[in-house]
């Protein structure tokens, strides 16, 4: 009898998708809706190209190495490296030093993502891991005073103390609404956050003051908390995520610290897994309780 022929299945890495766009054009569309907040970025603060070229720097460093010590297939083909560092600059002050900006987008790679096993594996957000490391180990480099007041053109401009990229709201809503259209993020998530960001701003009596409306809410909104190797895996889960990291973020921001909502949309993803046993995609069955 014929022996049958062997077949070699070759398996790629996580995350999977159920589409046939490939995670390569999915992140350089992540990256067209970033360019919009980067070209706001560099208008308000011209010299800041400097900054953005560092991290680009120090995660294409940490991903060698990081490639180079697991001998695995290296991300840059498929922008994931990039992305991510372009998302650490994009929160960074634009006053850090440069070699403080290398440091975080190195962070980011090496130990945000690549740490856990790499794509698909990280249960909090890198970026604002990143952005957390550089805040404990430098806290003077990286404080940035909140606006005391705002009025409307410099608040929907970003003509305001923030991060490089993440103070002008009309060029955050224009890449959060290139994501929509592109069918990227489902547009309950951002909202869910936004939504209730409001309610501990609504019980001070500060939901109306534009200055606890800064950019960097919208940005966490559409761009940090809508990543989905760190969310549940289904659609009402993600909602439900958002909804409690928004809570958590309107809490911190009424401290007045700047960085307060990255670090909420960052503590949101011990939550996910919590949120996965209890909130099941449609096709999927909800464990049975087993008395202990």
């Amino acid at each position: 009898m014929d022996t049958p022929p062997k077949i070699a299945l070759e398996t790629g890495r996580a995350p999977y998708l159920r589409t046939p766009e490939s995670v390569r054009a999915m992140n350089w569309k992540w990256g067209l809706a970033l360019l919009p907040a980067m070209a706001a970025g560099l208008f308000h603060s011209p010299g800041s190209s400097a900054l953005i070229a560092s991290c680009l720097i120090g995660g294409a460093i940490a991903e060698t190495l990081g490639r180079a010590w697991a001998a695995k297939k290296s991300f840059f083909a498929d922008g994931d490296t990039l992305l991510l560092s372009l998302l650490v600059a994009l929160i960074l002050p634009p006053h850090l030093p440069l070699s403080m900006a290398a440091l975080a987008a190195f962070f980011a790679v090496l130990v945000g993502r690549d740490f856990f096993g790499g794509k698909g594996q990280y249960p909090f957000h890198p970026a604002a891991a990143a952005l957390l490391f550089l805040k404990i180990s430098f806290p003077v480099e990286t404080r940035i005073p909140l606006p005391a007041d705002l009025d409307f053109m410099r608040w929907l401009f970003g003509n305001y103390a923030g991060g490089l990229g993440d103070t002008c709201v009309l060029a955050i809503l224009g890449g959060g609404f290139l994501l929509f259209s592109q069918k990227l993020v489902y547009p309950g998530v951002p909202f869910a956050f936004l939504a209730a960001y409001a309610l501990p701003l609504a019980a001070m009596g500060r939901m109306q003051t534009l200055a606890f409306w800064p950019g960097d809410v919208f940005f966490a909104a559409f761009f940090l908390i809508t990543h989905a190797q760190t969310a549940p895996h289904s659609r009402k889960g993600f909602c439900v995520l958002a909804f409690l990291a928004g809570l958590a973020a309107g809490a911190l921001r009424l401290s007045g610290e700047y960085g307060a909502v990255y670090a909420a949309v960052l503590v949101s993803g011990a939550l996910s897994a919590w949120i996965d046993l209890w909130i099941k995609p449609s096709n999927a069955r909800r464990p049975a309780l087993v008395p202990a």
